[in-house]
């Protein structure tokens, strides 16, 4: 039985668009496999380049964390590295012999400072310090002002301890050339002394930050000089712009 002309056409249809079909399925694929071949390569490296840049970020962060619990504090790195600072303070005490004995005088400083290393909280400070006293002696028969003023320009390392809460314990140490002048004024003739001597420093105390940039601080200061007999101590305050 002879197949209707219609149907074998229709048939013939078919077959012609399964086999285009197939052609074109082989073409795309070949075309995949040469653009996979050029564009792949460029995406392994992308994904290359992602994972190391993951791997990176997380190996700073555990060395964030490890800063943090060894100091007590956030990473050095994120931490203001320098600062202005001023500071005041009154002398309780005082020891040594002279004139002048240095009890009760004013101490006004300023300065700058700036951070030394990347991987320990120590700071270079230098700063210029005025102190003076002034007392009322008695000689002979009278009443004599005895006083006494040093100007110093001091440099000192600083190392800001571990952290209590917000508070961040600090302790330093250093010297420089001082000018101590002493004045005898009896109303008539007066007598002055000035001589350039080394003069050294030693202070400890708490800071504590108001904001990123501001922190105060409370200490103490030791203040002497090689060929002065006074050595004064200094309840102090201060405050600290930090940058």
């Amino acid at each position: 039985m002879s197949m209707n002309p219609h149907k074998r056409l229709r048939r013939g249809h078919m077959i012609a668009a399964a086999t285009a079909a197939l052609v074109i399925g082989a073409a795309g694929g070949a075309f995949a496999v040469d653009n996979c071949e050029k564009n792949c390569g460029l995406s392994r490296a992308l994904l290359r380049d992602r994972e190391q840049n993951e791997m990176k970020l997380a190996a700073r962060s555990d060395e964030t964390a490890r800063e943090e619990r060894r100091y007590g504090r956030p990473a050095l790195r994120d931490e203001p590295t320098k600062a202005f600072f001023v500071r005041g303070g009154y002398t309780p005490f005082a020891s040594g012999a002279g004139l002048a004995d240095g009890k009760g005088a004013l101490l006004f400083s300023g300065g700058y400072r700036s951070r030394i290393s990347q991987t320990l909280p120590l700071s270079l400070e230098a700063e210029v310090a005025f102190q003076r006293d002034r007392d009322t002696i008695i000689l002979g028969l009278g009443q004599e002002e005895a006083t006494r003023r040093a100007i110093s320009g001091l440099v000192s390392l600083r190392y800001d301890g571990f952290k209590f809460g917000r508070f961040t314990p600090y302790f330093s140490g250093g010297m420089g050339p001082a000018q101590v002048k002493s004045r005898l004024d009896d109303g008539v003739t007066p007598i002055e002394d000035s001589n350039i001597e080394l003069a050294y420093q030693a202070r400890v105390g708490v800071a504590y930050p108001l904001s990123k940039k501001i922190a105060v601080e409370a200490g103490y200061r030791l203040l002497g000089a090689t060929n002065d007999d006074i050595k004064t101590h200094t309840a102090e305050i201060g405050l600290n712009y930090r940058f």
